[in-house]
């Protein structure tokens, strides 16, 4: 998955409830001859009202609320309490019926026909066709697209590439097309044996034309404006504050169990974690701080639940600038970091040591691999005196940048304390708020060399972690305006990637993608792993329905609250 980015700031929403009226019913005339009586007065039920935090307020939700525009794990989120994409990922991560109730593929693996539902409208009633698919897949794809539109999620299609790059204009030659109100055919350039899951991403949902054209790109997400066809619709939203959904009646799946949903924006761990615990929210994430505390806690410990995520925490690092333009200084610096420390002493419960970028149970993923780097301070210091350094206070110095939030903090006071200690080179730490990371650039000659990167999986295939942040991006790319120090480009590595992209085999896949490893961590590091996320979650027993896949990522469909 794309990157998730914390940061400090406190917010707790007012009340939630709205007053309640009394309705008071009389009863018809009894038949015994008894005198008419009146029951007592009934209240009407109290709003089922659900009340959890999320921290979208990242500097971009305003953009992500856009599907053709979203691309981390909140913006997800978001996208799935309104809208629905042609599949579904259940919770054991494999491919469901969404609006579309049935594919089929030619027999070479290139075109996959998609069955609509005849059920599923928007949330004004007008009705949801593979026109609006197909539209909104090419509209998500075109690089004039105010956020750069979807490249990486959708240059599988036939003439994708060469429309997003400008070789075409024409929209209609990308390999979408409605054959009638309820199919849509999809052509790909190469058969893909991960298309399924790419079909549950954002970018595969559809959208209302009629809206956005006439609302305009920036403005028809807004709730005076928004159409929608997912399990919620959006009713208010205080930028960087909440967002407010009541369940769609007209929903495929049938309507969620609740009222109301809250969707608070506390950017403060601590502050979420403490708002749970006066019963001011129904789900929160704990941070890794308060874990021992929870679990000691019997009725915390009771409502805990942990999961553990195809996600990976690493540092990427700024391969073309000094020092770590030197490949020795990469797998010195590699060599410095001990993570059994940092996952067992400094952030407990954190997640799992990690020495490669594919996490367990994803194909590719090797045990073995990347250990050669594991925790080795002589032959660091070794490798610092190979690449020209004395000793590590001849080294430039090294920036870290990471957004600001508890844990964070704590990660990389400890990465500084041992690059310091391992290899005597002294570093600066520079944590941002959301958004401030140009404004931090601008102030100082150098720029961040280690960068923090979460990577958790849009769908489960290894082809999402190499294809994304790693192979050469296009020229359009917003990358080489905004941080070219961040480009890396491995000719050897993007050719394995585009391989492994083409094979069907999952043996030889998984070794294609086990040389593409090898690449990346080791022969020519753009990262240096740090572990594999776990996340932890306050849940109260009300809250029913809730599915939390394989990926980490919570699922609203079907929640309800219960007494």
């Amino acid at each position: 998955m794309a990157p998730h980015n914390l940061t400090r700031r406190e917010f707790l929403t007012a009340s939630l409830a709205s007053a309640a009226t009394l309705l008071i019913a009389g009863c018809q005339p009894v038949t015994d001859g008894a005198s008419r009586i009146n029951p007592a007065p009934s209240a009407t039920p109290r709003p089922r009202v659900l009340r959890i935090n999320m921290p979208l307020n990242r500097g971009d939700i305003g953009a992500a609320a856009d599907p053709g525009c979203s691309g981390a794990y909140h913006s997800y989120f978001i996208n799935s309490l309104m809208f629905s994409a042609l599949i579904a990922l259940d919770a054991h991560l494999q491919p469901t019926p969404d609006l579309a109730a049935s594919w089929q593929i030619n027999d070479d693996g290139t075109v996959w026909r998609f069955r609509l539902r005849k059920d599923v409208a928007w949330s004004d009633g007008t009705p949801v066709t593979a026109h609006d698919f197909a539209w909104a897949i090419k509209r998500n794809l075109a690089p004039t697209l105010y956020c750069g539109g979807q490249y990486w999620q959708l240059v599988d299609i036939q003439g994708a590439r060469a429309f997003y790059t400008g070789e075409t204009a024409d929209a209609n030659r990308v390999g979408v097309r409605a054959l009638d109100d309820l199919t849509l055919e999809v052509t790909l350039e190469n058969p893909s044996a991960y298309f399924i899951n790419l079909a549950s991403l954002p970018s595969f949902m559809a959208l209302p034309r009629q809206v956005v054209e006439k609302a305009g790109d920036q403005a028809w997400t807004k709730p005076a404006n928004v159409v929608s066809n997912g399990p919620f619709r959006l009713a208010e939203w205080i930028p960087e504050k909440q967002m407010i959904f009541t369940p769609n009646p007209g929903y495929h799946g049938g309507a969620p169990g609740v009222d109301r949903l809250i969707v608070n924006m506390i950017r403060q761990e601590s502050t979420a974690l403490s708002a749970y615990e006066a019963g001011e929210l129904d789900m929160v994430e704990v941070p890794v701080a308060e874990l021992g505390r929870v679990r000691a806690d019997a009725t915390l410990s009771q409502e805990l639940q942990s999961n553990a995520e195809l996600t990976t925490m690493h540092l990427r690092l700024s391969v073309q600038i000094k020092p770590l333009a030197d490949v020795r200084m990469r797998h010195a610096f590699a060599l410095a970091i001990d993570r059994e420390t940092l996952c067992n002493k400094v952030l407990p419960g954190i997640g799992q040591p990690a020495y490669q970028f594919l996490p367990p149970n994803m194909l590719g993923h090797d045990g073995q691999l990347g250990r050669e780097l594991a925790f080795d301070p002589a032959r660091g210091r070794a490798l610092l005196i190979a690449a020209g350094y004395a000793s590590g206070k001849e080294v430039p110095l090294v920036y870290w940048q990471y957004e600001q939030n508890e844990t964070y903090q704590t990660l990389f006071e400890a990465l500084q304390a041992m690059i310091l200690e391992n290899l005597g080179v002294r570093t600066e730490l520079a944590p941002t708020e959301a958004g401030a990371r140009q404004a931090w650039r601008a102030q100082r000659p150098l720029r961040p060399h280690f960068y923090r990167q979460l990577w958790g999986a849009d769908y489960p295939d290894a082809h999402n972690f190499m294809t994304v942040l790693y192979t050469t991006p296009p020229p359009q790319a917003d990358l080489w305006k905004t941080a070219p120090e961040l480009i890396y480009s491995n000719r050897t590595f993007d050719d394995l990637v585009r391989q492994a992209s083409r094979e069907l085999d999952p043996v030889k896949r998984a070794a294609l993608y086990q040389q593409c490893e090898r690449i990346l961590v080791l022969d020519d590091p753009a990262i240096i792993p740090l572990y594999y996320v776990m996340r932890h979650r306050l849940i109260k027993p009300a809250l029913q329905g809730l599915i939390i896949n394989g990926m980490g990522a919570p699922a609203f469909r079907q929640v309800r609250l219960v007494s």
